[in-house]
């Protein structure tokens, strides 16, 4: 019995110091209508070089593994809305972060008014 226990937490110990990736989750929701956002796009960055990604499921909540320990940063970007962007720290203490609830507000862009001219021919055609 005593054997069985020590291969066990002998396996557990190495297995969590092997363990050298990270995780993040949260769920994405509209400032405005407080309602989940689906595909919004999450992206993980190493110094402007892409690590990972993903999108938002339809009730607006996300997960990504499999990310490198070290200080990166998350983007979180929809059409229409503002980006967001979070520094992360990652490391062996720190495997696993819960970004909670993020809220994009729109980004409304007022475009300048539109002129229309129009011109009527000095000639006039008349049939005989």
């Amino acid at each position: 019995m005593k054997l069985k226990l020590f291969l066990f937490l002998f396996i557990s110990h190495f297995a969590l110091i092997a363990q050298n990736s990270g995780s993040i989750n949260g769920v994405v929701i509209d400032k405005t209508l407080k309602q989940p956002m689906p595909y919004v796009n999450v992206s993980i960055f190493d110094n402007d070089k892409l690590v990972t990604g993903g999108i938002t499921k339809e009730n607006g909540s996300f997960s990504l593994k499999d990310i490198p320990l070290k200080k990166l940063k998350v983007e979180i970007v929809f059409i229409g809305y503002k980006k967001i962007i979070r520094e992360l720290n990652f490391s062996a203490e720190n495997t696993s972060i819960n970004l909670n609830t993020i809220t994009l507000e729109e980004d409304a862009i007022q475009l300048k008014g539109v002129e229309i001219i129009s011109e009527r021919s000095t000639i006039e055609q008349k049939n005989d």
